[in-house]
């Protein structure tokens, strides 16, 4: 009777399909021929993994840990449990599977003597278990991988969504750190949702919500505002919004509270959103926790609040063209600042560097009103790579302290009033990669120290009022790719630079040499035998004889330019540059030479790429080809001052400007 009420308890409690032959298997059910020193097992063999109990009394076998398919197991009315119930042990160890189905474990203690080192196996197995289960939990969490409060936030945002290139059908299911674009944290949250656009067509929002989101859209036609259940997201550290139109939502105040509330956030991009007006940028500042902070491409009608300070782990800031004014306060691990394009935005430049700023690296203030010189102080950041700062105002001389900045990389300072001369020590900057002194009031010669900058890929010196030669040694560049130093007052003949431009590849190599004082001699035949040259003017020049014979400017994908007008080349047009599109040439201006003879045919083919021809003021004869007539990407003409004849014929339009 005791068995009996036994395992109707253990149906009741652990229900379980099992073997019909094999409910229950009784060892020793009051059978006088027990061993009264060991118990007898008279277990019926189940196929696994079928679940196996058995009730003992007496004393307890040790080979009860043999038995694989053990799930009940009672203890009740043995005598003494002794240290053979050890064998347990191997039990568990071999299955970690046969630990999790373990239903029920009675000792009955009323019944018996229990020995100590029970206990220690029992509760050692009970720890077991229940990093077992822990695991098997986690594991189940991670299998689901989704916060439920989280998963409803997506569902209503894709509700607000048109998709009709189906890129969000994968938004379905408990599993929603699997879903496109969702990026999780180690705990299971949703930290950054990344649904970048690769056809800025296919993701359209409806327009009946609150605003912001936590979605990254650059390039995208999106307007209007976004769930404010996406707000939910509370540990999301990625905020992009780049390219949504939030002029609308803008008008309103509750967007930018809305944001302050991710307390979490890392990463802010509003640009290019439309945000006009007063807007609560003071209200963004609250997110301590903010290193990267973008709100470039913005109408904002506010002043940098003092607040800005209070992001000490902002290392990134662009305020390039969003009107936004005021100082910039000191921010001790600021790496890249960006405030250009802001026309009404007067910087001074030796109030900010009056202080140190350690880990700057890049300044880009172009287009803005830079009060003044750059001040001697700039010295002081010595980690600065990029220093951009055309089209700002800037007067005085580049100062020699700046000469010491040997991690400048670039340097950008065209469209200034500078004045001075380039001085020798320039050959300091031993990582420079970009010098561009374009359209300044620079003077002197250009040092010959230049060369030992063997980084250097652009030097562009344009517009300004240099005199002499240009160094024989930048011959010697390998790496550069670009120079220009037309509109000077130089003299002298094209130093041979059969050597640059080596390692240049595959990048456009351009030569501009227009404007020059006096640049004579003829055009050297090695000029255009120069690797991946896509772009050549020597405009404006006494340059003499004929265009030489072995032109090679064929770059893929780039538009390449030859320019060779108002100086007092002859002859004919080249054979090689008949066949245009063997050149690739976009641009051809040849004009106000003594060249002569017909226009060949061939100088325009069907599938040209040519958008620029100008032949005029020559000595052209004969009749207008007709295939000029074929040139589709022709958007410029002419064929003035010529002997020529005859009308177009063929695919072309008037345009209207």
């Amino acid at each position: 009777m005791f068995l009996r009420h036994l395992r109707q308890q253990a149906e009741r409690m652990y229900p379980l399909k099992v073997h019909p032959e094999s409910r229950i298997a009784d060892i020793n059910d009051g059978q006088t021929d027990a061993s009264p020193e060991r118990i007898k097992l008279k277990q019926r063999k189940v196929p696994s993994p079928t679940p196996c109990s058995f009730f003992a009394t007496g004393n307890l076998s040790d080979c009860i840990g043999q038995l694989p398919n053990l799930r009940y197991l009672f203890f009740a009315g043995l005598n003494v449990i002794n240290e053979s119930v050890l064998s347990l042990s191997s039990l568990f160890q071999n299955s970690t599977q046969t630990w999790r189905e373990f239903r029920l474990l009675e000792l009955g203690l009323r019944f018996q003597k229990v020995s100590g080192k029970i206990w220690s196996l029992l509760e050692r197995e009970k720890a077991k278990r229940n990093r077992l289960e822990r695991g098997q939990e986690a594991s189940e969490r991670k299998a689901n991988a989704c916060h439920e409060e989280e998963k409803e936030a997506l569902i209503s945002f894709k509700s607000h969504i048109t998709d009709p290139s189906n890129r969000l059908s994968s938004w379905k299911g408990q599993n929603c750190c699997s879903w496109y674009g969702i990026r999780r944290s180690d705990s299971l949250h949703v930290t950054a949702i990344d649904l970048r656009n690769p056809n800025p067509d296919s993701l359209i929002l409806d327009l009946n919500s609150q605003p912001v989101s936590t979605s990254d859209f650059p390039s995208t036609d999106l307007t209007g505002t976004i769930p404010s259940s996406l707000f939910s997201l509370t540990l999301i550290r990625k905020l992009k919004l780049s390219g949504v139109d939030l002029s609308e939502a803008s008008r309103s105040t509750l967007w930018a509270k809305s944001i302050s509330n991710l307390f979490m956030l890392r990463l802010l991009d509003l640009s290019n959103c439309g945000i006009s007006g007063e807007v609560p940028v003071e209200q963004l500042f609250n997110l301590s926790r903010l290193s990267h902070l973008f709100m470039d491409f913005n109408f904002i009608a506010s002043k940098i609040p003092s607040k800005l300070a209070n992001l000490t782990s902002l290392s990134v800031l662009d305020l390039t063209r969003s009107n936004l004014q005021g100082h910039i306060p000191y921010l001790p691990q600021l790496k890249d600042l960006y405030v250009g394009s802001n026309s009404d935005r007067m910087v001074d430049l030796h109030s900010m560097l009056a202080v140190p700023w350690p880990q700057l690296e890049s300044i880009d203030m172009s287009s803005t009103q830079v009060i003044g010189s750059i001040p001697p102080s700039i010295a002081n950041i010595t980690s600065l790579d990029d220093f951009i700062a055309y089209n700002s105002l800037i007067q005085g001389q580049i100062p020699a302290s700046m000469m010491n900045l040997s991690s400048l990389e670039q340097l950008f300072l065209d469209m200034n009033s500078f004045t001075g001369e380039i001085s020798p020590s320039i050959s300091n900057l031993k990582s420079l990669h970009y010098l561009s002194l374009i359209q300044n009031s620079f003077k002197g010669s250009i040092p010959d120290t230049i060369c030992s900058i063997s980084s250097l890929h652009t030097l562009a010196l344009a517009e300004n009022s240099f005199i002499g030669n240009l160094p024989d040694c930048i011959g010697q560049l390998h790496d550069l790719s670009y120079l220009e130093v037309s509109f000077n007052m130089m003299n002298g003949t094209i130093p041979s630079l059969s050597l640059s431009f080596q390692n240049s590849t595959p990048y456009m190599v351009g030569l501009g040499f227009s404007g020059l004082t006096v640049l004579s001699g003829t055009i050297p035949s090695w000029l255009f035998n120069l690797p991946n040259l896509g772009y050549l003017d020597i405009s404006f020049n006494s340059l003499q004889g004929v265009i030489p014979p072995n032109i090679k400017l064929k770059l893929f994908f780039i538009q390449t330019t030859l320019i060779l007008r108002n100086n007092q080349l002859h002859g004919s047009i080249p054979r090689r540059i008949e066949n245009i599109e063997a050149l690739d040439l976009s641009i051809l201006g040849i004009s106000s030479n003594k060249l002569y003879g017909n226009i060949p045919s061939s100088v325009c083919q069907a599938n040209s790429e040519l958008m620029l021809l100008d032949l005029s003021n020559n000595n052209f004869a004969g009749t207008i080809p007709t295939s000029l007539g074929n040139c589709t990407s022709l958007i410029y003409l002419n064929l003035g001052g010529n002997n020529l004849s005859g009308v177009f014929q063929g695919n072309c339009k008037v345009r209207k400007s």
